[in-house]
């Protein structure tokens, strides 16, 4: 096959990997930059609507067209590309990935990280139907191969139940441990008071008691709907409390890594359609602000922030419980907290969605990053950093940061 060095290419199958199946109508094309991707929108939203919630927000062409954007605007070494397939005339997958060279090798990973919480292509096929699915993994591997676009692919965050995974369980390998993302199953209660009686009750007659003394404290107000509609730069709040929050306790992020990370994720959550902001102010204070991302009917808990003035009422939680009353009212059917699990999230939630990273070598080079970095190194050096005292953390945070 062919090497193809330019980006609208398209490659055609010639082997048949599979026996018996036929992917002589299965094509793959290579879009890459602003325009190509801007190219795809009409399908794209197509596609992600037939996909009948199966993908998620960070699927979305609005997330990934957002993140292309950015990394044009800013003249970034990232690259950004989606994979197109189709069988026959008809656009039935994308994959949205993010060039960059990293330590000598060229990886491919998801178009929305590091902000992205869920990785996966945007396909219409169920993933254990239809007759192009077991032929678009050994198709789509042969097409990164002839491309010659990365050594490697590193996609974090896959679910159990990604359509990605077929492809990944036949020419990747899982990279490190899995992840645990509790979430709550609304459509199993009756309403918001049957959920409660679920809960412990002592933490629920804590809130209780919480929420009376804060209220001593000054007129307590709680309010939930999309960041235009706030008289302040609410997004921006919420990044300085939470900002301030991991430096305190010398913690990393790769959601908020730099400078780039963290306006990239301002852009997202001032600009996504169905971005919802909870704030409680004590007066005009501002005490706590969670921002999550509206999809699908589901809703994805991105950040919660809580200003340390008041974190002996403890504002966060109270602004969960009227932010999780809030999604029944609005006939939300899954509350995601996203990973990793912790036992804050986990006193709310009892269903579980699990996540793995892959690694997908595509030439010798990329087979030696995965197993050196990807494998070793990252797993490697996260160890060593929870190692660290505390202070020390702070003190390299304030260094690297």
């Amino acid at each position: 096959m062919t090497r193809v060095q330019t980006a609208e290419r398209v490659y055609r199958s010639v082997e048949t990997i599979i026996e018996g199946a036929d992917r002589s109508d299965l094509t793959v094309a290579i879009r890459s930059g602003l325009a190509g991707i801007s190219a795809l929108q009409s399908p794209w939203q197509d596609l992600y609507a037939r996909a009948d919630g199966r993908s998620t927000v960070f699927q979305s062409y609005a997330w990934n067209a957002i993140v292309a954007e950015a990394a044009e605007r800013d003249s970034s070494r990232r690259k950004p590309i989606v994979v197109e397939v189709r069988q026959g005339p008809e656009i039935i997958a994308l994959m949205p990935l993010m060039v960059e060279n990293k330590h000598g090798a060229r990886v491919a990973t998801w178009m929305g990280e590091p902000q992205l919480q869920y990785g996966d292509m945007i396909a219409a096929l169920e993933p254990d139907d239809g007759a192009a699915v077991p032929t678009l993994a050994p198709t789509l591997f042969e097409a990164l191969v002839a491309s010659d676009l990365c050594d490697v692919l590193h996609l974090r965050s896959v679910r159990h139940d990604a359509a990605v995974k077929r492809f990944l369980d036949q020419f990747g390998r899982i990279a490190g441990t899995g992840r645990i993302a509790p979430a709550i199953d609304l459509t199993a209660f009756a309403n918001y008071d049957d959920y409660l009686k679920s809960l412990n009750g002592k933490s629920r007659k804590s809130r209780r008691r919480n929420r009376k003394k804060f209220g001593d404290q000054g007129r307590l107000s709680v309010h939930i709907k999309p960041p235009a509609l706030f008289d302040e730069p609410i997004v921006q709040t919420a990044l300085d409390l939470k900002s301030r929050w991991l430096e305190q306790r010398g913690e990393t992020s790769r959601t908020f890594a730099d400078k780039s990370a963290i306006a990239l994720f301002a852009d997202l959550a001032n600009r996504l359609p169905k971005t919802v902001v909870s704030c409680m102010k004590c007066d005009d204070a501002v005490a706590a602000v969670e921002i999550g991302f509206l999809d699908n009917c589901g809703y994805y808990s991105f950040l919660g922030a809580v200003n340390e003035d008041f974190t002996s009422f403890g504002p966060g939680s109270l602004l969960l419980e009227d932010t999780i009353s809030w999604a029944f009212e609005q006939g939300v059917r899954t509350f995601d907290f996203l990973a990793p699990e912790d036992p804050y999230k986990r006193s709310w939630a009892r269903s579980d969605v699990t996540v793995h990273d892959y690694a997908v070598p595509v030439t010798l080079k990329g087979n030696l990053y995965a197993s050196a970095v990807i494998e070793w190194g990252l797993p490697t050096a996260k160890a060593m950093w929870g190692r660290l005292p505390a202070s020390v953390r702070r003190s390299l945070v304030k260094v690297l940061v």
